[in-house]
């Protein structure tokens, strides 16, 4: 009797995130990839999840590396204190959560994961009329 193929393990792609002014910067390594259905990047219900915005994808701490401003993160607590959340102390973005030895990462800060940006801030050249007219819809 042959011996069944050993599984192969799910492909994985690794991310760049930063805050938006660029202090604190990072990877994740998501197996599988953020574009796998199987790895669902989820908005939580939670209230400071809602009133930032995350949509989190979750990996293990030991795949998030981070190459500028761990130590300059700061933490933010509530409730339970179980789930401490990450921000930028200089420009407020919201980075991630964390718990036990697993990281929420919040992917909206990695250019072209739920957008089209290419990380250039070619996006930030707008006078502030244009920026006005996208805000009121004019």
């Amino acid at each position: 009797m042959a011996d069944a193929p050993a599984a192969t393990p799910a492909a994985s792609k690794t991310y760049k995130g930063s805050c938006h002014c660029g202090l604190i910067a990072f990877t994740a390594t998501f197996s599988p990839p953020l574009d796998d259905p199987a790895q669902a990047a989820i908005n939580c219900n939670c209230s400071i999840c809602t009133r930032n915005a995350y949509l989190l994808a979750v990996c293990p701490s030991s795949s998030v590396e981070f190459s500028s401003g761990e130590d300059k993160m700061k933490e933010y607590k509530f409730g339970s204190g179980k789930f401490p959340h990450y921000f930028c102390p200089t420009c407020g973005t919201s980075l991630m959560c964390a718990t036990g030895d697993m990281k929420a990462i919040n992917v909206s800060d990695c250019p072209g994961v739920v957008d089209d940006d290419d990380d250039d801030d070619d996006d930030d050249d707008d006078d502030d009329d244009d920026r006005r007219g996208r805000l009121m819809g004019s």
